[in-house]
C-alpha cells in the first residue's frame, strides 16, 4: 500500500523568504525545480532531491514545527555541502562528524545539521 514518502513540506512566511528558500535548495544545493503553482497565500514549489521531493508553500505566518524535528538530505559529500552552506551565510548547528549508529547491523555514518532560510532544521546524512 505505502510506497514511500512522497514529499516533505516547508511552510514559509512571505514571498521574499519563499524566493530565498527556493534559491537555497535549487541554486545553492542543486535540487531540480520540479513544479510550481499559485497557492492560497502565494506561489508554491516542489523541488526534487533524487527520488524525493521538498515542497515549499508560502504562508501568511511561520507555522510551529509540530512533531517533525528535521529532515535529512542524503549525500556522499557531507563536508562539502556544509562548507557551501556556511559560506552562503546559513547557520550551522553541528559540523560534520562520524558515528556508528547502534542499529542491527551497526551503520557507519557521517552527518551534520544546519538551519535553512525558512529556519527549517536539516540534517546532511551519509551512509558509509
Amino acid at each position: 500500500m505505502i510506497k514511500g514518502i512522497h514529499h516533505v513540506n516547508l511552510k514559509v512566511a512571505g514571498a521574499d523568504k519563499v524566493k530565498e528558500t527556493v534559491s537555497f535548495y535549487h541554486d545553492l544545493l542543486g535540487l531540480e525545480l520540479y513544479r510550481s503553482w499559485p497557492g492560497r497565500n502565494g506561489q508554491n514549489y516542489m523541488l526534487k532531491a533524487g527520488e524525493d521531493i521538498i515542497e515549499i508553500m508560502e504562508t501568511e505566518s511561520q507555522a510551529d514545527t509540530g512533531v517533525i524535528n528535521h529532515f535529512a538530505l542524503a549525500t556522499d559529500k557531507v563536508d562539502e555541502v556544509i562548507d557551501k552552506i556556511e559560506k552562503a551565510g546559513y547557520r550551522i548547528d553541528s559540523y560534520a562528524k562520524d558515528a556508528i549508529l547502534r542499529s542491527e547491523p551497526p551503520m557507519e555514518i557521517r552527518f551534520a545539521f544546519f538551519y535553512g532560510p525558512a529556519d527549517e532544521y536539516v540534517e546532511v546524512f551519509e551512509e558509509k
